[in-house]
């Protein structure tokens, strides 16, 4: 038969129906005690097909929309598993052990997605375009880029690998139109998950480690960054620091080098900030290597050019002091010297202070490349390498030394300069000095002061007391004499009180010393036995006295004595101011015998005789005996 309509078919238990047509049912198929139904070929259901009773576990497939597991109103083009009625609602992709459970995204193009769960070693995998882009392993460890996972010191539970710097980066941006950005947050509890138990002084909040391979794994760090815990915490209060740390080569450890401490302070080779009162507040601190050798704490500021290529006075460097608006108060800085070139790097210190009224710093004092310290002024003033020291300033240079204690007293130091010299030991020790004391109590204005000269003698090392100008401004010279040079042009007593026809108040030469005269008769020497003479020149005036004993006579003339120290100064025909004395024996005068300088500028005394009558005439060889003496010839003269 080739179609049946009824009603109702109803066959008994144990038996069966067998149609080999089309069955239209134009009400509802019930089946009932069925434990399976077979079916060749395709179910077209009009309304859905429930397998089940009605519910959760209900089949619904092919309404309108799409297909819904548990739900009888499926999304257009989707399926849908469960309902909102439902607590939870499982879709289970099953495989054997050793298999993989799949879920594939599919389109008309080749390339697919997917998910897959493998068995063996119960980890899943994230595909896109037929290739693993991702594994989430059976530890719960993330990886990209890579299907197993590596300890680098810690083994992560996200890791990133890559061959390249874009696939090996993990990028964060923040798109918003207000100050916020993205962040990456380290935090640490000394609780259980999600607890809030608080943290410790010294605890670690989080680290970012640098490794490298090394050919046997990648666990040694190079470097560190370490965010602690920098003080006592409390409730919204969480003092914290950041260190920095680098491993030294041949080292496998990290050790820190840079701090920055809850206080703000940048710590450098150090982790401890100075607790001394003058450095306490510094807000930046540098310790040398402290190991063997110990270094020295160093901060290098450099130019952006090779030394060739840097001119004289390029700045190399400098350290500004100012406000927080930019302003200038103080500078210091390094300019190149001179042209610099290969193992040649001539360079200055230079100091500037911006004065009152002002906003541009202007150079106080500078150091040369030859060491020479340049104070108020840019140039040399002198360019001797050996003037070490030189002031210049418009209002004339001062160099003020001060003692600072209120109590002082007769004697105490009020300042010096020590001058030394290295002897052949390579030893310092004092040449000279000059000593400013105290000469009386101090007192308020009342400031008794000496200047003390002291100087080093042939053979010694220990300076001598030569000369004093007390309080009082008298001048004593303790040993030696006040020696005037070849320039010195003598004594000025002009603060004296001035005698009428005054025309000079210098002393311009003090001299002592002796001198042998000599005898004649016209131009003949005479033998004489004995001749001595001294003399003492004071000024422009000489004073003398001579001795001739045992004088032979011979030849014939005037009388005269020679030999004198300076030659008389003349004016007209007569010398200034004085007629020497004289005593003598063997010499007939004719009255009485007197002396005069030769009015030829040479130095000469003539002797004249004066008659009772009082007629001068000079003596002569015949007015002397054959032996005569002149026992006493003194005077003075000007010169």
């Amino acid at each position: 038969m080739s179609k049946i309509v009824t009603n109702q078919i109803s066959p008994q238990s144990g038996n069966s129906v067998t149609i080999n047509g089309d069955v239209s049912i134009g009400g509802t198929l019930t089946y009932e005690d069925v434990t399976n139904i077979d079916s060749v070929g395709i179910i077209t259901a009009r309304s859905g097909v429930r397998i089940g009773a009605t519910g959760a576990n209900t089949l619904i497939a092919g309404n309108a929309t799409g297909i819904g597991i548990g739900t009888n109103n499926p999304s257009t083009g989707k399926l849908c598993v469960g309902n909102t009625g439902e607590s939870s609602t499982v879709l289970a992709i099953t495989a054997s052990t050793s298999g993989t459970s799949l879920l594939s995204f599919n389109d008309t193009n080749s390339g697919q997605g997917g998910l897959r769960y493998v068995h063996s070693t119960d980890h899943m995998q994230f595909h896109t375009a037929d290739s693993e882009q991702m594994r989430l392993d059976s530890s719960g460890r993330l990886l990209k880029g890579h299907t197993s996972s590596e300890s680098m010191f810690y083994t992560g539970g996200i890791q990133v690998q890559g061959t390249n710097s874009s696939t090996s980066a993990i990028t964060v941006k923040s798109n918003q139109a207000d100050s916020g950005g993205p962040a990456l947050v380290l935090g640490k509890s000394r609780g259980a998950l999600g607890g809030t138990t608080v943290v410790q002084s010294g605890d670690q909040l989080g680290s970012i480690y640098f490794n490298g391979a090394d050919g046997t794994d990648t666990n040694t760090r190079a470097a560190e960054i370490r965010g602690a815990v920098d003080g006592t915490p409390g409730s919204n209060d969480m003092p914290g620091r950041l260190t920095f740390l680098t491993t030294a080569d041949g080292a496998s450890t990290p050790t820190e080098r840079l701090r920055i401490d809850s206080s703000g302070r940048i710590l450098v080779g150090t982790d401890t900030a100075p607790t001394a009162a003058v450095t306490s507040s510094a807000l930046f601190v540098v310790e040398g290597y402290t190991g063997v050798p110990t270094g020295d704490a160093l901060i290098s500021l450099q130019r952006g050019q090779a030394p060739a290529s840097i001119s004289s006075g390029a700045q190399l460097g400098g350290i500004n002091f100012g406000a927080n608006d930019g302003s200038r108060y103080a500078q210091i800085h390094v300019n190149s010297d001179g042209a610099g070139g290969t193992n040649d790097y001539p360079g200055r210190l230079v100091f500037s202070t911006t004065s009152d009224g002002s906003a541009t710093p202007t150079e106080r004092l500078r150091i040369d490349s030859s060491g020479r310290l340049l104070l108020g002024t840019t140039s040399l003033i002198s360019s001797s390498v050996a003037a070490n020291f030189q002031v210049a300033s418009d209002f004339g240079p001062r160099i003020n030394i001060a003692r600072s204690d209120t109590t002082t007293a007769a004697d105490n130091l009020i300042g010096a300069f020590d001058f030394y010299g290295n002897d052949s030991n390579g030893t310092y020790q004092n040449c000279a000095r000059i000593l400013a004391e105290a000469d009386l109590d101090h007192g308020t204005d009342d400031k008794p002061t000496r200047l003390t000269f002291y100087t080093t003698p042939d053979g010694s090392a220990t300076p001598t007391e030569r000369l004093r100008i007390a309080s009082s401004g008298e001048v004593q010279i303790a040993n030696g004499n006040l020696k005037f040079s070849t320039s010195g042009t003598g004594i000025d007593f002009s603060a004296t009180s001035d005698g009428g026809g005054m025309t000079s108040e210098l002393l311009d030469d003090y001299e002592e010393g002796t001198f042998t005269p000599t005898a004649f008769l016209g131009t003949t020497a005479q033998t004489v036995t004995t001749a001595t003479g001294t003399y003492t020149k004071v000024g422009n005036t000489v004073f003398f006295s001579c001795r001739l004993e045992g004088i032979t006579k011979s030849g014939t003339g005037e009388l005269s004595i020679g030999g004198l120290p300076y030659t008389p100064l003349f004016t007209g025909n007569a010398n200034k101011y004085n007629q020497p004395t004289v005593r003598y024996a063997g010499i007939n005068p004719g009255g009485v015998l007197v002396s005069l300088f030769a009015p030829t500028g040479s130095r000469f005394i003539f002797f004249q005789g004066i008659s009772t009558s009082g007629v001068l005439g000079s003596i002569t060889d015949s007015a002397a005996s054959s032996t005569y003496n002149i026992y006493g010839l003194s005077g003075f003269y000007t010169v």
